[in-house]
């Protein structure tokens, strides 16, 4: 129990994440946690191996027969054709992904670094993040996602029981070697789903914080000017100091956004793709369900719809997230600027990013807050 209370940065707060992904094929790599590591992130010799293997298995179900197999389905040419392909589409993109990753090792280091960069920022407004609070959210979202998960399965493996007498589809469809890649690759899938959760989650948080000591900082300095005219200038000096603060913070969130978004940007596109697949056949199902109600399109109608939901409950967290970090951004710019503008101080540099193309990043305006 003594861990779960002594969580106090990003390092310790992703170390779970990390780990569920290492198993399953993404970021190989092993987090050293201290607060002072120089190399955040090691790739070791079993971290590797797990890669490998996880590539090997993917690519040896091409030679297996089992796409044989599922073109002598008695399902229709169409679904067939669409079976093929999401088996093709979802195997690819996970390979891809799991490699893209694993060369990715100094952006997600750099991440990391400047998520604590501006935690501490945070601390030095009196808005800090409580980590110990996130890493419990985040080993929630994992379990949840791991039970609705098995729940969306055992639905599945439900119908399939009722239905394997029935029809022939169950036993041509589901013999061991498909039954187990198939869901191997769909979990795989979803894994990086989670992560993508899960840093929307901190993205919000921190984007709230920050939004916070905004109107904090605002107010308390307009109160003290009002009830210490005598030390107006030092106030306004201090006022400054911490809006200048404010200004580095939101510009290193903004370059964790864009670099967020440029380590998991596939992973999401893959996401789509697979959920396109899942609903199109879960459409296509049901339309054959009204002209031909068999026991094999039943049991195929409810399969994918089941997928499909097991697929919308990740995607559409994503969305409603994204909007949130959206809205969150906006409002914290307009109230930003209006406190720079109260204070008679410059534009704010993430604020004209939006007008000026080259636009230095947060690293460039480390020196002036120390």
């Amino acid at each position: 129990m003594k861990y779960w209370f002594n969580i106090d940065n990003i390092h310790q707060t992703v170390g779970p994440i990390f780990r569920t992904m290492k198993w399953l094929g993404f970021l190989p790599f092993t987090l050293d946690a201290s607060a002072n590591a120089l190399l955040l992130l090691r790739m070791r010799p079993s971290d590797a191996a797990l890669l490998a293997g996880w590539q090997l298995y993917i690519g040896s179900m091409f030679f297996s027969g089992w796409m044989e197999t599922v073109q002598e389905l008695p399902m229709s040419k169409i679904m067939i054709y669409f079976s093929l392909l999401m088996y093709v589409v979802m195997s690819v993109l996970t390979s891809v992904i799991q490699l893209r990753l694993a060369r990715s090792r100094a952006k997600i280091e750099r991440l990391l670094r400047m998520i604590r960069f501006v935690d501490e920022l945070l601390e030095q407004l009196s808005h800090g993040v409580d980590h110990s609070r996130q890493h419990l959210g985040l080993v929630a979202l994992i379990v949840a996602s791991f039970l609705s998960s098995l729940g969306f399965v055992s639905v599945e493996w439900t119908v399939s029981w009722f239905a394997r007498e029935q029809t022939p589809v169950w036993k041509e469809f589901f013999h061991l070697s498909a039954t187990i890649f198939y869901y191997a690759v769909r979990f795989a899938s979803l894994c990086p789903l989670v992560v993508f959760i899960g840093g929307l989650l901190a993205l919000r948080t921190r984007f709230r914080k920050l939004n916070d000591a905004f109107r904090f900082h605002f107010d308390t300095a307009r109160q003290l000017d009002d009830d210490e005219e005598d030390d107006e200038v030092d106030v306004d000096g201090t006022a400054r100091d911490r809006l200048r603060t404010v200004a580095v913070c939101h510009d290193g969130l903004t370059e964790v956004v864009e670099l967020f978004c440029d380590i998991f940007n596939l992973q999401i596109i893959s996401a789509c793709v697979s959920y396109t697949i899942f609903c199109i056949f879960a459409m296509y199902s049901s339309v054959a369900l009204v002209t031909q109600d068999t026991s094999g399109t039943q049991f195929v109608t409810i399969f994918y719809i089941t997928a499909c939901l097991h697929y919308s409950s990740h995607i559409l967290p994503i969305m409603k997230l994204g909007s949130d970090v959206r809205n969150e951004i906006f409002s914290g710019t307009a109230t930003y600027t209006m406190i720079m503008t109260q204070f008679e101080l410059a534009v704010p540099r993430f604020f004209m990013g939006a007008l000026v193309p080259d636009q230095p990043n947060a690293t460039n305006l480390l020196a002036p807050v120390t």
